[in-house]
């Protein structure tokens, strides 16, 4: 279980799943990522990150940010204050023994990602295995790029059912036309491969509204501090949508509960209708 509602009440993730997490760029595709791998690693199932752009460090500070209040950058780079340092202290205290694993060596090649994935399942047990991002390994020239992604969206899929662990694949689309008018992504846009939808049992996709300038969705609730996530693929499970909270500066996501004062979803009842 995620601790999203959209992807717990369509059954969760299991072994042998290969997700792919994709949005555009600032669209909160590795704040997504971090938030489900704590919600997992505090209900004691073990999971591994590879980030080819984060240190091990600054997915620390991502993950710790939305239990202290302190934003990972204010943690990173800033000067605490008294409140902020003991609020930090506590907080490490008692996530320091979460299952999340990082593995800063393997990030200079695709194989050695896998081989990593291999080891971590035999020396930790981790179930779940989050790689941000796909795009980003494949080094071909462009010529090939679109094989090269394909390829390993497909040894991942392969390397997922032979460990029994679900891995989770984050991966860019592209934008869309300057003279679109619907900003909204779709699986179409994933960038490099068409291959990559193939090799996926489920696709979600990503979308912020007010990063365009949307100020609010068809039944007139404003965007602000929200996402809307689609299952755009869901094999055997289905499709859906549904709008979350999203908080940039502490970087997570969550479940719109009813009444949440700072939602502005007062009035909406507790199944949001997207």
């Amino acid at each position: 279980m995620t601790g999203i509602h959209l992807f717990d009440s369509h059954y969760g993730w299991h072994d042998g799943d290969l997700i792919i997490m994709a949005g555009e760029t600032s669209q909160g595709k590795s704040t997504l990522a971090t938030t489900i791998a704590k919600n997992m690693a505090v209900n004691g199932l073990p999971v591994a990150f590879y980030s080819m752009e984060m240190s091990a460090k600054q997915l620390a500070a991502r993950i710790m940010a939305g239990s202290t209040l302190v934003a990972s950058s204010q943690t990173l780079y800033g000067k605490l204050n008294d409140d902020e340092y003991n609020r930090m202290y506590d907080t490490t205290m008692s996530m320091r023994d979460l299952p999340i694993y990082f593995d800063e060596r393997s990030k200079i090649s695709f194989m050695k990602i896998c081989a990593s994935i291999r080891k971590m399942v035999k020396t930790y047990g981790v179930k779940v295995v989050f790689i941000d991002y796909l795009q980003i390994l494949a080094n071909g020239g462009r010529d090939n790029r679109e094989q090269i992604i394909g390829d390993m969206a497909r040894d991942l899929k392969r390397l997922a059912e032979e460990l029994g662990i679900c891995i989770v694949a984050l991966s860019q689309l592209a934008r869309a036309g300057g003279k679109e008018t619907n900003k909204e992504p779709t699986i179409s846009r994933l960038r490099g491969s068409g291959q990559i939808e193939e090799a996926a049992d489920i696709v979600i996709l990503i979308f912020r509204p007010e990063v365009y300038g949307v100020k609010s969705y068809s039944n007139g609730v404003r965007t602000e501090g929200t996402a809307k996530l689609y299952i755009a693929k869901g094999r055997n499970i289905g499709l859906g949508s549904e709008v979350v909270r999203f908080d940039g500066r502490l970087s997570f996501f969550a479940d719109i509960q009813k009444g949440d004062p700072e939602s502005g979803w007062e009035a909406q009842n507790e199944k949001l209708p997207f």
